[in-house]
């Protein structure tokens, strides 16, 4: 096997020395023989069945982990870089994590047994990067789940006009997602996915029309007066404030490295991509449409979440719609941090698919340990653009754009055994160089997106605590700005 086009075994994983066509992978992956692997979720007599979710209901599933926070994040990211830049970004960040997610749904198909992005790390690196990545993964989605929750204390607040401490709601927010995300599997949430996609920009096209057909001024703007929106094409502004936009942008991407744990319960995962196509266009689309018309109509004067810019009766019936999206949303990453935790502990468990009381005692436990986790995340940081920053710079840059070039390289760009460095070089095909050079760009991109917009999120959070602007960590204040 040391043709060109061929197809090679070195270590415990597969590489490609000429081409890395996905139906290369698909035919090489179809035989268990072939892999050597079991699917993660495989079923055995009298155990349960896992692989029940279908890829239009897939595609659901993902849209509702990717679109929640994004839609509320994307216009204020907007009005710090303008219309234009804001949707170039936009663009180049839902192109790269779609990449992202192809690259890692592809390593699936050499591992069947690969059920999250630790499984991956497991394979590349043995089982110390096994543990530093699910590490780093554990706080990742943990991040996210906190700003989920976040965002729904916050709607809380603006329903109630601030009815109790701000800390009650967030106790709430935790318990509804912890209950609602301790569903078995992705299928059993994929109908109040539904709901919840359509709960969240029903409550978006509501602060839309408001702000176009109402009289009222944004709320932020003056109460009185002439005032200027500033909406322009293009912006200067500091780095601090761009770089926040830019991974505020990345982060309404944020989900991607989930992805790849939903494919194990498909029964038929070669219809991943089309789900992920579809979840990844169709968010594009309403983030470009809704994020320039709600910029156009609030300009310099955006809230974020950006379901605070209207008057207060708007707000409150926004948040009042949005309401079951946002829980909808953080039932949906609780449940997939869970079952990634739960299948690295109980995998070669007797009792990992078994219908007993100790499948259902870990599994809860998962459940409310990742909750809570992040219930203290989201009391901690309680500042919504500048949490999402902290995550997109920290963690996104990571997960969603270098991880998975890292992942391309070692699938597709393994020393082939028996042949020197230049000859396995002069071997690449004009696409597979191209390929590289391509996600030799993106992990540069990663590592200026991590340290700038680490940067750019400290910077924020320290002025907005020195301006007094939020509240300390676990503050009953009002985090929504509404009045009574």
């Amino acid at each position: 096997m040391t043709t060109k086009e061929s197809d090679f075994v070195v270590g415990s994983h597969i590489a490609h020395s000429g081409k890395d066509s996905i139906k290369d992978v698909e035919s090489k992956s179809d035989d268990k023989e072939k892999t050597g692997e079991e699917n993660v979720f495989e079923t055995h007599e009298g155990e349960m069945e896992f692989k029940t979710l279908k890829w239009p209901m897939a595609a659901i599933v993902m849209t509702k982990i990717q679109f929640g926070l994004g839609i509320l994040s994307v216009p204020s990211a907007f009005a710090s870089l303008g219309a234009v830049p804001g949707i170039i970004i936009l663009l180049l960040m839902a192109a790269m994590t779609t990449w992202g997610s192809m690259v890692t749904y592809r390593f699936r198909h050499f591992h069947r047994s690969t059920h999250s992005v630790p499984d991956i790390a497991m394979i590349m690196g043995g089982e110390p990067a096994r543990i530093a990545i699910f590490s780093f993964y554990i706080l990742y989605i943990a991040f996210v789940l906190g700003a989920q929750i976040l965002s729904i204390s916050i709607a809380f607040n603006a329903i109630t006009a601030h009815g109790t401490c701000t800390v009650v709601f967030t106790v709430v927010a935790m318990i509804l997602v912890t209950i609602i995300g301790s569903f078995r599997t992705y299928r059993m949430l994929s109908w109040l996915s539904w709901i919840g996609v359509l709960a969240v920009l029903s409550s978006v096209l509501i602060l839309t029309i408001a702000l176009g057909v109402g009289p009222d001024r944004p709320a932020a703007a003056p109460a009185v007066g002439p005032y200027d929106k500033e909406v322009v094409a293009t912006k200067s502004t500091t780095l601090a404030d761009a770089m926040l936009a830019i991974v505020n942008l990345l982060f309404a991407y944020a989900a991607s490295p989930m992805f790849v744990s939903i494919v194990p319960e498909m029964p038929n995962p070669k219809d991943f991509p089309k789900a992920l196509y579809v979840c990844q266009a169709s968010i594009t689309v309403v983030y470009i449409a809704l994020g320039v018309t709600i910029y156009y109509y609030t300009g310099q004067y955006i809230a974020s979440p950006a379901l605070g810019s209207a008057n207060e009766i708007i707000k409150r019936v926004s948040y009042g719609v949005a309401l079951v999206g946002l829980i909808a949303g953080g039932s949906n990453i609780a449940h997939s941090l869970s079952i990634s935790v739960f299948v690295q502990a109980m995998r070669n468990s007797p009792h990992f698919k078994a219908n007993n009381w100790v499948f259902w005692a870990v599994w809860i436990g998962c459940v409310a340990g990742v909750s809570v986790f992040s219930f203290i995340i989201a009391s901690s940081v309680p500042f919504f653009n500048a949490l999402l920053g902290l995550i997109g710079s920290v963690f996104s840059a990571f997960f969603c754009l270098g991880f998975p070039s890292a992942v391309w390289f070692y699938l597709f760009w393994a020393q082939e055994p028996n042949r020197s460095w230049t000859a396995s070089f002069k071997s690449r095909s004009v696409s597979l160089w191209l390929k590289a050079v391509m996600n030799a760009g993106i992990i540069l991109i990663t590592l200026f997106i991590a340290a700038a917009g680490l940067y750019a999120s400290v910077e924020s959070i320290d002025n907005q605590f020195a301006t007094g602007s939020v509240g300390q960590p676990f503050s009953c204040a009002d985090t929504s700005n509404t009045s009574g």
